[in-house]
């Protein structure tokens, strides 16, 4: 066996990674049970703005709330169920359903007060101009004598 491919063995170094494993696992079931997720998100730069793109497929225009707070976005909603439904009947449900929400950190070229917002597709566009810079400003020195 090549000296590169080899690994003393070192059980406390498994158990640690063990436990990391488990805490990771623990911690994605214990947001599952509070119920509360956080959708997909892309968002791109452009040179006038920042465009937030947020998956949210089955989810109404009326179910999320989008607020802005010292240079934070926060997007909140619900995903709910189309019909109503009998649990019992239901042999694996993998999509996420009942509360999410998101919170996004804005740069402070942002011009929070011109944020748009629209929804197709289960596409959530969120469009954040940047403000326009302050243009230099000649000033004229005038003689007082």
């Amino acid at each position: 066996m090549e000296a590169s491919l080899a690994r003393r063995w070192d059980p406390l170094q498994d158990l640690f990674e063990a436990g990391g494993e488990v805490s990771r696992l623990l911690g994605t079931a214990e947001s599952a049970m509070k119920g509360v997720w956080s959708p997909a998100v892309d968002i791109l730069e452009t040179p006038e703005k920042f465009q937030i793109i947020v998956e949210l497929p089955g989810v109404q225009t009326a179910d999320v709330d989008i607020t802005v707070e010292n240079d934070v976005l926060t997007l909140k909603g619900d995903r709910r169920f189309a019909e109503p439904i009998n649990q019992e009947a239901y042999r694996r449900v993998e999509r996420r359903y009942g509360p999410f929400g998101r919170r996004i950190a804005l740069p402070p070229k942002c011009d929070s007060t011109k944020i748009n917002a629209t929804m197709s597709n289960g596409l959530l566009t969120i469009e954040v101009p940047k403000m326009e810079q302050a243009k230099p400003q000649r000033i004229e020195v005038r003689s007082t004598d």
